[in-house]
C-alpha cells in the first residue's frame, strides 16, 4: 500500500507550538468552551475539499492569503491555527462536515496522518485507533506484529487483544507469519484491523521491497536484524532487474503482486549502493 494522498502540502512547521497559542490534542474527548471555532466561523475562514482534504482560505488573515493552503505540518500532521488556537485538521475536517466535534479521536483509514480525505477518516477509540497502526520503527520485521526470535532462529507473530498477547505462532517463513498476524487481525480487530501486509514486501528470508520517498522502492538486504538499503528505483522495470539480479529465489506471491506494481518516474536513473 502507497501512502500519500498525491495533492500538495503545506509547509512544515515547528514541532512546539507558538506563544500565546493553544492545541488541541488528539483526543477531543472532553472540549468545550467558548474559545473553540464554531462551525460557522470554520466555513467562514475556510474551504475544504473533502476529495482531497485541503483546506484553502477564504478570507486573508495576516500571513495568510486568500486562496491559499491553509496549516502546517507538525510530527505528520497538519495543523491550522484559527484565533490563536491550533487545531489538526482532520479534526476540523470531521467538524466542518458533521457539525460535531468527534466523542473521542479521528483515525486516519490508510496509516497517512496529512491525508485528511473525508472518506479516509472515521471516528474511533484510543483502542481502535492503536489497532490500525503500523509496525513501530524498531520492529525489525517491518511487519506488525512479527519478529524475529534469536534463540528459535524464527519469525514470531503474535497480536495484542484488550491489552494481552495473543501467540499465533513461530515460522520459517517470514510471509507465512504476516499471512498468521493479518487473519487473527482480522479475527480480533474488524473494521480496524491492520493486516500488517503491502509494504516491505518480503521476498525470502534476506530481501524485502520497501516504499522510498525519494525514489519509489528500495530493494533491502537483512544482516542481523537490521535492514539496509541496497538498491533504490523509480521503475518497476529497473526493480525487477535489481531483485532477478540479487535476490535468487523469492516468493512467487511476492513476485506477482510487484510485477503488478503502477509503472512511475520513467527514464530517471537508479541510485545503487
Amino acid at each position: 500500500m502507497f501512502k500519500g494522498s498525491g495533492t500538495p502540502m503545506p509547509k512544515t512547521s515547528e514541532t512546539t507550538p507558538r506563544r500565546g497559542l493553544k492545541s488541541l490534542s488528539e483526543s477531543t474527548k472532553g472540549e468545550q468552551g467558548d474559545d473553540l471555532v464554531t462551525q460557522a466561523r470554520l466555513q467562514k475562514l475556510f474551504d475544504y475539499d473533502p476529495d482531497t482534504g485541503l483546506f484553502t482560505r477564504r478570507v486573508t488573515m495576516g500571513c495568510g492569503r486568500k486562496g491559499a493552503l491553509a496549516g502546517s505540518v507538525t510530527n505528520g500532521y497538519i495543523e491550522i491555527r484559527i484565533d490563536k488556537r491550533r487545531y489538526r485538521a482532520h479534526h476540523l475536517a470531521f467538524f466542518y462536515m458533521e457539525g460535531r466535534w468527534p466523542a473521542d479521536q479521528i483515525d486516519h483509514i490508510d496509516e497517512d496522518k496529512s491525508n485528511n480525505r473525508i472518506a479516509n477518516l472515521r471516528e474511533a477509540t484510543n483502542a481502535e485507533n492503536a489497532r490500525n497502526r503500523g509496525a513501530q520503527k524498531n520492529n525489525t520485521s517491518g511487519h506488525k506484529g512479527i519478529c524475529w526470535d534469536k534463540q528459535n532462529q524464527k519469525w514470531k507473530a503474535e497480536i495484542m487483544v484488550n491489552g494481552k498477547g495473543i501467540f499465533l505462532g513461530r515460522f520459517d517463513d517470514l510471509n507465512d507469519a504476516v499471512r498468521a498476524y493479518g487473519a487473527a487481525a482480522q479475527k480480533y480487530h474488524g473494521d480496524f484491523a491492520n493486516t500488517g501486509e503491502g509494504f516491505p514486501e518480503t521476498l525470502n528470508s534476506t530481501w524485502r521491497v520497501a516504499d522510498d520517498k525519494k525514489h519509489q522502492w528500495v530493494l533491502q538486504q537483512r544482516r542481523g536484524t537490521k535492514w539496509r538499503g541496497r538498491s533504490f528505483c523509480r521503475t518497476r522495470k529497473s526493480l525487477l532487474r535489481c531483485i532477478e539480479r540479487y535476490c535468487g529465489i523469492i516468493d512467487a506471491e511476492a513476485l506477482a503482486r510487484l510485477e503488478n506494481l503502477p509503472e512511475w518516474h520513467d527514464g530517471v536513473e537508479d541510485a545503487h549502493q
